[in-house]
This record gives C-alpha cells, structure tokens and sequence, in this order.
C-alpha cells in the first residue's frame, strides 16, 4: 500500500513535458482508440507533435493495455 502509493505518486507528479522535443531514438506511439474516453485520440497525436520523427499507430480498440487487449495488432505496429 505504501509502495503503490510512493509509485502512482512517482508516475503523476513529474512533468517531462519540455524534454520530449529532446528525444532523438526511434520512437514508436502504440494507442489504443479506447485509451482516453475523454479526448479519443489526441494524446497519443499531442505525443507525436512533440516527439522528433515519432510515429504514431492508432488501434481501433483497446486502452491502456492495447498490447494485451489486441496483440496483434500491437506486435504488427
């Protein structure tokens, strides 16, 4: 309990926005369509607007686990 605490804590707080223009890897954007029922598509495009050279692949359904609730597409992208 504590430690999941300390993790969500660790994952939410931290604002990386200003370091992706700094990426320079290969960068692949797996979403799920499903993933934000509130914005459907935009943050993974948000995403890739930021990210040099970052390519972004859409799957139809899905969510946060998009490599589990459609592996295949998932392994395809």
């Amino acid at each position: 309990t504590e430690t999941v605490a300390a993790i969500i804590d660790d994952m939410v707080k931290p604002d990386f926005r200003d370091l992706l223009p700094t990426i320079d890897v290969p960068t692949l954007l797996v979403y799920g369509r499903g993933a934000n029922p509130v914005m459907p598509g935009r943050v993974g495009q948000w995403m890739a607007d930021r990210i040099p050279d970052a390519e972004l692949v859409e799957l139809t359904g899905g969510g946060h686990s998009i490599f589990w609730e459609d592996p295949v597409g998932f392994n395809a992208a």
